[in-house]
């Protein structure tokens, strides 16, 4: 769908490295920040629709992607900010995935004059703990990633983070499948306990989210794990202006599930944001 307009791509500079980005269209600018086991193409079936109306930027984080790996301590929400000012973009709407989202959140918190809405989507969020033993698939996979099985890594990230833990593996499209797991074959690196990882907000998102004053859609997907569904329910009762959506038949990475529900539902809350 992408093909169809015109993308100007670019290196954006941050401290120490830079980011690999993508936009097209015109109008107020969206961000689209990616999940943790995939890079900017996760939304390649979002840009054509919102470039209709709006300005599209979708980017790699350091070390996903185009996007060099980091090679001293960085954020991704100062990346953020870093992005913004590289191409003059004064306000945004963020639409984040997963750990996109959790950088979201700490942007919007250290620069709300910067943002216009927010759309989180199966979002993480900083400060939150998990309780009980993590799911057997997580613990696989650490496990290849320990061993450097790449290949049965990249199985075991599209099992927990595209199947989730509510369906089977042949009750997915085997195309989805294989861009999640070619996505997280450069994502999965930075899980290397020797990688540099991002600092994340102090205090905690978690703890402030009473604070965000700009309209929010938290969309999660039906079969996505309950650690994120509960997250899901935090941000929408502590966000003062948000409201949740639950897409059904989808887990976690429910905008490339399902993709023109994903665009009516963002398209729809955008016009009133």
């Amino acid at each position: 769908m992408t093909n169809m307009i015109k993308i100007h791509s670019g290196f954006a500079p941050v401290p120490n490295g830079k980011l690999f980005f993508e936009e097209t269209g015109e109008g107020e600018a969206i961000i689209l920040v990616h999940a943790g086991i995939a890079d900017h193409t996760m939304w390649d079936e979002q840009v054509a629709d919102l470039a209709k109306s709006y300005r599209v930027i979708s980017y790699d984080l350091r070390g996903y992607g185009k996007s060099e790996m980091a090679s001293a301590a960085f954020s991704h929400y100062e990346d953020l900010a870093s992005l913004c000012s590289c191409l003059d973009i004064k306000k945004a709407h963020l639409v984040g995935s997963s750990m996109g989202g959790a950088s979201c959140l700490d942007f919007v918190l250290t620069y709300p004059e910067k943002v216009l809405s927010l759309s989180l989507v199966s979002s993480a969020i900083g400060g939150y703990e998990f309780t009980g033993p993590p799911p057997e698939p997580l613990m696989m996979l650490f496990s290849a990633l320990g061993q450097g099985n790449w290949e049965e890594a990249t199985e075991l990230a599209a099992r927990v983070w595209l199947d989730g833990p509510k369906r089977t593996t042949d009750q997915l499209d085997p195309k989805l499948r294989n861009q999640v797991k070619t996505m997280s074959s450069v994502a999965l690196k930075n899980m290397n306990p020797s990688a540099i990882q991002p600092t994340v907000l102090e205090p905690a998102a978690l703890k402030r989210l009473s604070e965000i004053a700009v309209p929010a859609q938290v969309i999660v997907g039906e079969l996505d794990d309950d650690s994120i569904l509960g997250i899901g329910e935090l941000l929408t009762k502590y966000i003062p202006q948000a409201h949740k959506v639950v897409v059904q038949e989808s887990a976690h990475m429910l905008n490339m599930e399902k993709p023109a529900l994903f665009n009516h539902l963002l398209l729809e809350f955008l016009a009133e944001a």
